[in-house]
């Protein structure tokens, strides 16, 4: 599946950047109609998450804990440096 997945999104990409100019007003189009008629999608997202938050802020749900009972110590050293080494850090 996740083949056919990058397959269409290449294909999507490709013509895309081959095409410029055709698809330069589909795309002002389609940005003028989602802002247009669903900004308050967006609005309403962004306020589901934040009432979200707070509820796992102040209700016994944020006293959960991931990962089970053992408690992970994690010294300062340990959680600052990097997980490869020197030579690989130009790579990321």
């Amino acid at each position: 599946m996740f083949t056919f997945s990058a397959l269409v999104i290449l294909l999507f990409v490709i013509v895309t950047l081959a095409l410029q100019n055709e698809v330069a007003p589909l795309f002002q189009g389609l940005r003028d109609w989602l802002t247009g008629n669903m900004s308050w999608f967006f609005i309403g997202g962004a306020n589901v998450f934040v009432l979200l938050t707070l509820g796992l802020i102040f209700t016994p749900l944020g006293k959960v804990r991931l990962g089970g009972r053992r408690r992970h110590r994690i010294s300062v050293t340990r959680a600052g440096s990097p997980c490869c080494l020197p030579p690989a850090w130009a790579l990321v």
